[in-house]
């Protein structure tokens, strides 16, 4: 009897240390990692189709940001940040293999762009555990998150050591009159982000979270790749005249490695399928 008595007492201990936990809490903290992304460029030699296969780990560049957490018993939470880095991918990382699917490496593009974004996610907690301590909180969560992010990229590429930003000059006829349904595109755009996160409470205040969010995008112009080579002719009816014989060698630079024939109309890109690009990191914070 008394023994089932101290055990009832001690469980309403924990129960008061679980309830006394604010049901609210707010967070910032900084973010830090990696960023990548799926093109029309570049990859690895697999015809497979799967996107996990084609991803090349040394593009990877950093990417770095500030977020902050507004949470509900650290199960339902609001999450804003705002975070920069950059993408790039060649053609010519594949080298000159004959598994090339595509010809990747012979059509010889290539692209890099700076990257902003200012996000907001919501994040759901799918496992909560709890150890209560001397300070009786909430230890580790696994959730997953989606929201919406705008972000804003400019893909350029280098040739003959100079730097060229790839929109300027309409090299797949973006706002041509002879390809009504290729506008221009903006350069800032929305994003559907979804991803998961590992959150650890080191403290009462001090948190340390993993994070991988994967962004799906609605342009397939991430790298000014999509459609088909135009008629070189056309870039002088639109641009003046250094611009249009700057836009005839990007479009078509498989000449920088072999003599070939213009492949007029055929694809340059897949239009078929969009871009995307993601980031992956760890990210520390502090309860205000």
């Amino acid at each position: 009897m008394y023994q089932q008595l101290l055990l009832a007492f001690v469980l309403a201990i924990k129960t008061n240390a679980q309830e006394s936990t604010p049901p609210v809490t707010i967070q910032a903290g900084l973010l830090s990692g990696g960023m990548n992304c799926f093109t029309d460029l570049g990859g690895q030699a697999s015809s497979s189709g799967l996107a996990a296969i084609d991803l090349r780990l040394a593009d990877t560049r950093p990417v770095a940001g500030m977020y902050g957490l507004l949470s509900w018993k650290h199960r339902i939470s609001l999450q804003p940040s705002v975070m920069t880095g950059s993408v790039a991918a060649a053609d010519h990382s594949l080298g000159d293999k004959a598994d090339d699917p595509g010809g990747r490496y012979i059509r010889n593009l290539s692209f890099r762009s700076h990257i902003s974004e200012v996000r907001l996610l919501v994040e759901g907690g799918v496992f909560n555990k709890w150890w209560y301590g001397e300070e009786g909180i909430h230890r580790l969560t696994v959730g997953v998150c989606a929201g919406v992010s705008l972000f804003h990229f400019n893909p350029v590429t280098k040739m003959d050591g100079a730097l060229y930003k790839l929109r300027d000059f309409h090299l797949e006829g973006q706002g041509f009159d002879e390809f009504p349904s290729r506008s221009v595109y903006r350069r800032t755009q929305l994003s559907i982000p979804v991803g998961f996160v590992v959150r650890r409470l080191l403290t009462s205040r001090f948190c340390f979270a993993a994070e991988f969010s994967y962004r799906f995008l609605f342009t397939d112009y991430l790298d000014d790749v999509s459609e088909t080579y135009i008629d070189p002719a056309l870039f002088s009816k639109y641009l003046a005249t250094e611009p249009a014989r700057i836009a005839r060698m990007l479009q078509f630079r498989t000449p920088e490695l072999v003599n070939a024939t213009f492949p007029l109309h055929q694809p340059r890109g897949n239009a078929a399928k969009k871009d995307a690009w993601f980031s992956f990191g760890l990210k520390a914070g502090v309860s205000l």
